[in-house]
């Protein structure tokens, strides 16, 4: 997890197993947890507009009753995936149908990295890069890795060149 914005305090054995239940933190204190840490503990440059941007979108999913919130899970996973790739620039974010993190960096048709962060600690990637032979052609990839070694996945194709700043 990203370092302390999910830690939970040590709870005592209750009487009966619903009373543990109710003291684990919901969703929606995790998802404002993360978000205070991006806003005051994290190294982005983008801090304040990362965290109104995911705020914009937590409050379009809380307006409908039967939507299920942002999974904290793959939020945790994007915000680690930033930190750990600092120089990233700012992603178009939105949300996958199972409200998880799908971040997108785009200069051109044949400059494309996306992005869904899943719960488990995967990521879901798509690469559009110019072929390296023939520059006017595109190469399409994508493929389903950890979150930790996702940049090492992408560098061979050159996606750092154009999705940092």
């Amino acid at each position: 997890t990203v370092e302390g914005a999910l830690d939970q305090p040590e709870f005592e054995v209750s009487e009966s197993p619903f009373d543990s239940l109710e003291e684990k933190i919901s969703d929606e204190e995790k998802f404002r947890r993360l978000i205070n840490y991006i806003r005051e503990k994290s190294n982005l440059q983008f801090a304040s507009e990362l965290a109104s941007r995911l705020e914009m979108l937590h409050q379009a999913v809380m307006e409908d009753p039967d939507e299920i919130p942002i999974h904290p899970d793959s939020l945790n996973n994007f915000i680690g995936f930033l930190q750990k790739t600092p120089n990233l620039r700012f992603p178009d974010i939105v949300l996958t149908p199972s409200n998880e993190i799908r971040a997108q960096w785009r200069t051109a048709p044949n400059r494309h990295f996306a992005v869904a962060f899943l719960a488990r600690g995967e990521a879901r990637y798509v690469i559009f890069t110019p072929n390296r032979r023939d520059p006017d052609k595109i190469d399409r990839l994508s493929g389903t890795t950890s979150t930790d070694t996702l940049i090492e996945t992408a560098e061979p194709h050159k996606v750092l060149e154009w999705a940092c700043r």
